[in-house]
């Protein structure tokens, strides 16, 4: 099986990891693995992620990719919605969040949001922006896909990896519409192990006069954390300290 490995390394391969941005021309990701987003985004801007093997249903994917990097300057008005699915599938936010997808790449190491005045620096505006939709895994290989590093975004929409999960994934926003039932963190499914972590950490409480907390103005939230079958998971993994959660175990 012909894989490609970045952010540190990299091994020509027939399979490569792409990327497109809107509706522009599919790029190879770089060896260091670094996405740039030209000019400012100021409108809802899709970067879509996949493994060419992908395209056109040729196969599952192949592509072993290290943490990946996007670089943009966050204009009044703008959003990033990161999507690593099959090179085929629509990159666009589904109406639910427990949609199918075919998978965009056989394992992911990390995603972190950077401006490019600032480069090895996380940007907490660019971050908070982004929402991720990630689809991890081929099921005929000898690892079924996996996360093993740090995930950083505002919004986790919809995660899903057929191996283990130990890495940490964190949305830093805030729940869009907890009345509506949409949350920071919609939905993460895991069907090996989660020894990382899944966390909302956004949020903010309100404080009255006399600097005493009063109840929730901003949540963020866990809708579902699907462990399994056969995998397992400490509660403690699924930390949401200004929202709610739920774990599953099947």
């Amino acid at each position: 099986m012909a894989i490609a490995a970045l952010a540190g390394a990299c091994a020509p391969a027939i399979a490569a990891p792409m990327y497109r941005i809107g509706g522009g021309q599919p790029q190879a990701i770089p060896i260091n693995g670094v996405i740039t987003v030209p000019g400012t985004v100021s409108t809802a801007t899709t970067i879509h992620i996949f493994d060419e093997s992908t395209a056109g249903q040729i196969g599952l994917p192949e592509s072993v990719v290290g943490t990946l990097v996007v670089r943009g300057t966050l204009g009044q008005g703008g959003s990033l919605l990161v999507s690593v699915t099959d090179a085929d599938e629509p990159a666009t936010l589904a109406a639910s969040e427990r949609t199918l997808y075919a998978p965009g790449l056989l394992s992911l190491g990390g995603l972190r949001l950077e401006s490019p005045l600032n480069p090895g620096v996380e940007d907490p505006a660019l971050r908070d922006a982004t929402t991720l939709i990630a689809w991890i895994g081929n099921p005929s290989a000898a690892d079924p896909g996996s996360i093993t590093g740090t995930i950083s975004v505002g919004r986790v929409y919809a995660l899903d990896v057929p191996g283990d999960l130990s890495g940490i994934v964190t949305a830093t926003a805030n729940d869009p519409n907890l009345d509506l039932g949409q949350m920071a963190i919609q939905r993460v499914r895991v069907g090996g192990n989660l020894s990382g972590t899944v966390q909302a950490t956004g949020g903010t409480p309100a404080l009255n006069a006399l600097n005493e907390v009063q109840p929730l103005t901003q949540t963020a939230s866990i809708n579902t954390v699907i462990v399994g079958p056969g995998g397992t998971s400490l509660l403690a993994s699924v930390p949401a300290p200004k929202g709610r959660w739920d774990v599953a175990t099947r």
